[in-house]
Formats: structure tokens, C-alpha cells, sequence
């Protein structure tokens, strides 16, 4: 039994199956396409938050703790400003 692992998608694949990775991967396609929306518009500000955004999900636990939520929260706050004032 595996106990940790560092990818949120083998997190979710291993507790919930494939239905909570299938919904996991909609719910985060549907939180990144604001960057790609952002990235057109503001390249260094998508880079500066879909970084880190990266490495939370792939590389490190981190998807569990405070920064990844904060990420998560600057994605949404900016793309509410990109829909607010369009460029």
C-alpha cells in the first residue's frame, strides 16, 4: 500500500480511483484556461503563477498546503480582471 506520493494525480488516482481523477482533471483544466486566457495578455504574470502551479501539482506535495491555495486564488483574481477589463 502506498501511503505518500508527491503527484496530486497519483494522490487522487489512488484514493478516489478513476472518477475522482477524471473530475480532478476537469476541475484543474477548468482553473488553468484563465492562464492560457492570461498568457496572451500578461505573459509574465500567467508565468509567475502557472510555475508554480506546475511544480504544486508535479513535483512536490505542496497541493495540500497553504501556497497552493493562494496560487489557486491569484489564478481566479486575475482572470476575474481579464474578464473585467479585456485588452
Amino acid at each position: 500500500m502506498v501511503n505518500y506520493t508527491h503527484n496530486i494525480f497519483t494522490t487522487y488516482l489512488l484514493k478516489t480511483g478513476l472518477v475522482g481523477l477524471l473530475l480532478l482533471t476537469l476541475y484543474l483544466y477548468g482553473l488553468c484556461r484563465p492562464l492560457f486566457d492570461l498568457l496572451r495578455v500578461r505573459p509574465l504574470l500567467a508565468l509567475a503563477l502557472g510555475v508554480p502551479l506546475v511544480i504544486d501539482l508535479t513535483l512536490y506535495a505542496s497541493f495540500k498546503s497553504l501556497d497552493f491555495g493562494l496560487i489557486l486564488l491569484l489564478v481566479m483574481l486575475a482572470a476575474q480582471k481579464l474578464r473585467e477589463n479585456p485588452v
